[in-house]
């Protein structure tokens, strides 16, 4: 099994299998692609199938038309792809994706798509565009986020919201939640809710239990 460096531009077609890859230039695949450790690339990478690698550190461009699926996913540049099944994510770039099944997620950056993990960390000013679906959920101060379901969310200052369904929150001063369901309770440190109610059944959390197929 051989390794890859790829300085210039390189076309591979079929299902292939590396040791590992290095990407200064750029790569397109028209097939799976396996990497038994790490995928690396500060270029550009195409793959018309599959992504499958222990580590993905991208500090590039990645396209994956099909799932990647990993343990670690480390993003500093842009990603596009389609279902994603990954231990550990940390993106301090951009991350467009249809789903996303994962373990921890911090997004330092963007998001855009469905994610559905166990503990999320939304970073300052960072923004997801889309649905999070979390064990433990914390938006920390001035971070962005469309719609988000939790067992346990905290909300820190200035961060917003759209809409939150949850069994218990915590919202802190000067944040802004637009639809505020819970089921047990919420806290209420100085926050502005346009709307709250309180809600039996938050029907998206069943999704978690999809997680159980993924993580042991």
């Amino acid at each position: 099994m051989s390794e890859m460096k790829v300085g210039g531009s390189v076309h591979l077609k079929g299902n292939l299998e590396f040791k590992g890859i290095d990407i200064g230039g750029s790569l397109s695949v028209e097939g799976d692609l396996t990497v038994i450790n790490e995928l690396k690339a500060g270029g550009s990478v195409k793959i018309y199938g599959n992504l499958k690698a222990d580590v993905v550190r991208l500090g590039g461009s990645l396209s994956v038309l099909g799932e990647v699926v990993a343990k670690e996913f480390q993003l500093s540049g842009s990603a596009r792809i389609g279902k994603g099944v990954i231990k550990e994510i940390n993106v301090g770039g951009s991350l467009k994706a249809e789903i996303v099944y994962a373990k921890d997620v911090r997004i330092s950056g963007a998001f855009e798509g469905i994610l559905v993990a166990k503990n999320v960390i939304v970073e300052r000013k960072s923004k997801i565009r889309g649905s999070v679906i979390s064990e433990n959920l914390i938006l920390k101060r001035r971070s962005e986020v469309d719609e988000t379901y939790a067992i346990e969310a905290v909300i820190e200052r200035e961060a917003e919201v759209s809409r939150l369904e949850c069994i218990r929150c915590r919202l802190g001063k000067k944040s802004w939640v637009g639809l505020l369901r819970y089921r047990e309770n919420f806290e209420d440190e100085g926050a502005e809710i346009d709307k709250f109610e309180v809600k039996k059944e938050i029907p998206e959390l069943e999704k978690l239990k999809e997680l159980e197929k993924y993580f042991r």
